[in-house]
């Protein structure tokens, strides 16, 4: 298995069937005449509408050979939904995007091809050549800003992006802090970079296409003051390591009933919406 693909959802009935359709036509048609072999996990954190059977559905409507793996937590956060979804990882190289699509497949597929050459491979918003669909307000940009001077000088990361929801990483590293990434929230994304770089990886900034969408879970005046206090915990040692959820792999299912398969094209339908 060449690579994984982590997507963390959170009640994202809304929105997976999108973004799952467009990462797996997109990767069938560039790496499957290239002998490459991948596989796209979603873990459901928590979810309490029709996420779980939303994917269920696309997998049976697909091919029981759909490389696409559903992972369930009852509770969790981001943070521990994607460490989840690496202990589960088959491939080579491990990566996460968010689940709302804001990443095209293409760009995403070049972070995992140069994680391939050793490197933590990140996606950043504010390198030469970044391309925006939408605009972030002043304040959410300023906040962003702030955030990431902020992380540099209390954790020495060099990197003009900690947030962007696109990384990947090899295997090897994943399995090297994966115990030690304390999945704090928001400022999770930062955790692993800084376990990743004390590990001794070099972690590699790319530009990317990336969309701004309304429909973010993100509250900047309830989460900005938790990121900071979560940083600041975070380089005073204060956070248990070895946390983790109890992710469950759930099996294929069979074809959707009759009764049930009006419900699931509506929803389905309301993904692309």
């Amino acid at each position: 298995m060449d690579y994984s693909l982590v997507l963390p959802a959170y009640n994202e009935v809304r929105r997976i069937g999108k973004t799952l359709l467009k990462y797996y036509y997109a990767w069938e048609e560039e790496l499957r005449p290239l002998g490459k072999q991948y596989e796209l996990i979603v873990v459901a954190n928590g979810c309490r509408d029709g996420t779980v059977m939303l994917v269920h559905m696309i997998r049976v409507g697909l091919s029981p050979q759909a490389p696409i793996r559903l992972l369930a937590l009852e509770e969790g956060n981001k943070g521990l939904a994607v460490l989840e979804g690496f202990r589960a990882a088959r491939g080579r190289v491990v990566g996460f995007t968010d689940a709302d699509g804001a990443i095209p497949p293409s760009i995403m597929l070049k972070i995992m091809q140069t994680a391939e050459e050793g490197k933590v491979a990140i996606g950043s918003k504010y390198l030469d050549g970044t391309r925006c669909q939408g605009r972030q307000s002043l304040i959410r940009h300023a906040a962003s800003r702030g955030w990431n001077l902020f992380v540099r000088l209390l954790l020495g990361l060099r990197v003009t992006d900690t947030q962007a929801g696109a990384k990947a990483m090899p295997v090897e590293c994943a399995q090297a802090i994966v115990g030690s990434v304390y999945p704090c929230g928001f400022a999770f994304d930062v955790s692993l970079l800084w376990e990743a770089q004390k590990a001794g990886y070099e972690i590699k900034e790319l530009p990317i296409e990336w969309a701004h969408f309304q429909g973010s879970k993100f509250s900047l005046s309830k989460e900005v003051p938790r990121m900071f206090a979560a940083l600041i915990r975070l380089r005073l040692g204060l956070y248990p390591t070895s946390v983790r959820g109890m992710a469950e792999e759930l099996p294929m299912l069979g074809p959707p009933s009759a009764q049930k398969l009006p419900r699931m094209v509506e929803l389905l339908v309301g993904s692309h919406g």
